[in-house]
């Protein structure tokens, strides 16, 4: 039996980003039966884990989300950077691997950090650029090469790494983010769900979740709403989730205002939803759309799969690695109105359909999405940067 490695998985978001926890859970757990020891760094808003989950769990980042003040914020942050290097070091820790999903000022200070502290480097590229339109062609350029080895979530992801951050390719592992089904609860039924929520019941629903991002085109499904309502007049769409960076509704509300769409639009803006109402609001879709412009990949997307929800989405690349159009989700022309309408129109119609889609999509992420197999290559990349020979096939 090979020798167990000592790993610092360090996520700041953690729990702040809604389901993003999950993740390093789901990875923190099952590097854990793959050799790992792991000690997860994150923020005071996520919550602890599972009793015997596997692994430690340190609240080094505290209040660096909320509305305090830059300055006070940015050096809770450095504190909080400076506390996750030294804890590591009294661990032995030899990998300290950062989440990432952009890259500024903090980025690159953890990075010289654990470079000063003689840690070998991991970064998992969430985002490979910044949607905040912050990006630093530099700074990624220099953080990314001064890692190890830079995890990308799928072969779009890696091939942008290459292209635009100029990282090397032979740096890259493919490893994807895992699926929820860990998490998921007790099924409850379709009208159940919709009862606790308040929802209408008996009329088609259509599902937009997770931050409100401009890349998430939420004006383009508003757009779309009026055409699919011509030929299908009780569908419903509800969004929930947060809006984004401090952004506000206005916009959003002036199109349904224009459209009349005040009665076929339902909002839960309340900032993160609680893991039970978000299981109830994938539950009482019909169908989950996500009309993205860009996106590397999307917790939102695997969330609906996992609860064999079917999906529509934008034919953008992050999206159709997972997404097959008719056979594990449907798809339409990234940007288009009328495509999108067209295929709502199509699919809302399409119960069989639908059904038999998202099943097949369930099916998918449960294969290839699964957290022991992630786990299993995340720890061998680990070996590789640390010049130890991979685990052999079936694990410890």
């Amino acid at each position: 039996m090979m020798n167990r490695i000592c790993v610092s998985l360090v996520d700041p978001v953690g729990g702040h980003g809604g389901a993003l926890h999950l993740y390093d859970f789901g990875l923190a757990e099952h590097l854990g039966t793959n050799g790992v020891d792991v000690t997860l760094y994150t923020c005071a808003e996520t919550p602890p884990p599972e009793p015997g989950a596997g692994f430690s769990i340190v609240y080094s980042f505290i209040g660096i989300w909320g509305r305090a003040n830059k300055l006070k914020r940015f050096v809770r942050y450095l504190r909080g950077m400076l506390n996750t290097i030294g804890s590591s070091r009294r661990q032995k820790a030899r990998v300290v691997h950062f989440q990432f999903f952009a890259v500024t000022l903090l980025e690159a200070i953890s990075v010289i950090f654990a470079k000063l502290a003689g840690l070998k480097i991991v970064i998992t590229a969430h985002d490979v650029e910044s949607f905040a339109n912050d990006h630093n062609q530099f700074l990624s350029t220099w953080v990314y090469r001064s890692a190890r080895k830079v995890i990308a979530h799928n072969d779009f992801s890696r091939g942008e790494l290459v292209s635009k951050i100029r990282v090397a390719a032979d740096k890259i592992a493919v490893i994807p983010h895992g699926n929820y089904l860990t998490w998921l609860g007790q099924s409850v039924s379709k009208e159940e769900a919709r009862r606790t929520l308040k929802l209408p019941s008996g009329v088609p629903i259509l599902l937009l979740f997770g931050a409100i991002k401009p890349v998430k085109r939420l004006d383009l499904l508003l757009r779309a709403m009026p055409l699919v309502l011509s030929e299908i007049p009780d569908v419903h769409l509800v969004v929930a989730g947060t809006l984004w960076k401090g952004g506000t509704f206005d916009s959003f509300q002036e199109l349904i205002d224009e459209a009349g769409l005040g009665s076929h639009v339902i909002t839960d803006l309340r900032g993160h939803i609680p893991d039970d109402d978000a299981e109830n609001y994938y539950r009482a879709a019909d169908l989950v759309v996500l009309p993205y412009d860009r996106v590397y990949q999307s917790g939102v997307l695997l969330m609906a799969m996992s609860y064999s929800q079917p999906v529509l989405v934008s034919n953008v690349p992050g999206m159709l690695e997972l997404v097959e159009e008719g056979v594990t989700g449907f798809t339409f022309e990234t940007g288009n109105v009328e495509s999108l309408a067209e295929k709502l129109k199509s699919v809302l119609k399409a119960d069989a359909l639908r059904e038999t889609v998202a099943k097949r999509g369930y099916q998918k992420v449960t294969e290839l999405y699964d957290w022991k197999r992630i786990g299993r290559l995340t720890a061998d990349a680990y070996r590789e940067v640390l010049g130890e020979s991979r685990q052999p096939d079936g694990g410890y």
